[in-house]
């Protein structure tokens, strides 16, 4: 009998710190610069899938993006969706599905009015914060004056900025 009361205390304290440890993860993980992501069971803004970046505020995906390397250069077909749902955004999803990315650097985007857009795929300069990034250039289309700035920012997942100059007109993922 007291072999089972000794376990039950011990099973009692370690969902205690189970419990504690969740609530202590439920709160802003913040830097100093505030962008700070919250972590629970349920699904919250992290870099890890599709539905978990699109509870970012833009503050957060901007962290994210400027915390990454440019990572690995995409290859093969990747889902694209967009982030942050404003009225454009959520339009411009319903009109794009993502890209695919050849071995010879060349980048095929799918769906609505992209659909066959063709462009080039390279490891350059961001215009946003001068750091290494995957950069998507469309030259000789409509959209020459648009690049696409990608980085990887967990595995498999990346965060990119349709930039047109040095202004970002659309957040948008990659999975």
């Amino acid at each position: 009998m007291a072999g089972k009361r000794k376990f039950a205390g011990i099973v009692g304290a370690t969902v205690a710190a189970v419990a504690m440890t969740a609530t202590m993860l439920t709160a802003n993980i913040g830097g100093a610069s505030g962008a700070g992501v919250t972590a629970s069971a349920a699904v919250t803004c992290a870099p890890t899938s599709k539905d978990a970046l699109k509870l970012c505020t833009a503050d957060q995906l901007r962290a994210f993006y400027s915390a990454a390397p440019a990572g690995l250069m995409p290859a093969g077909y990747h889902e694209g969706f967009v982030l942050l749902g404003d009225f454009y955004s959520t339009l411009l999803e319903a009109l794009w599905g993502g890209k695919t990315f050849n071995a010879d650097g060349s980048v095929v985007n799918h769906g609505g009015i992209s659909e066959g857009l063709t462009g080039k795929a390279y490891f350059g300069k961001s215009a946003l914060d001068g750091k290494p990034s995957i950069i998507v250039e469309y030259p000789n289309t409509l959209f020459a004056l648009i690049k696409d700035e990608i980085r990887q920012v967990a595995p498999g997942v990346w965060i990119g900025y349709a930039v047109l100059g040095t202004l970002p007109i659309s957040t948008f993922g990659l999975i």
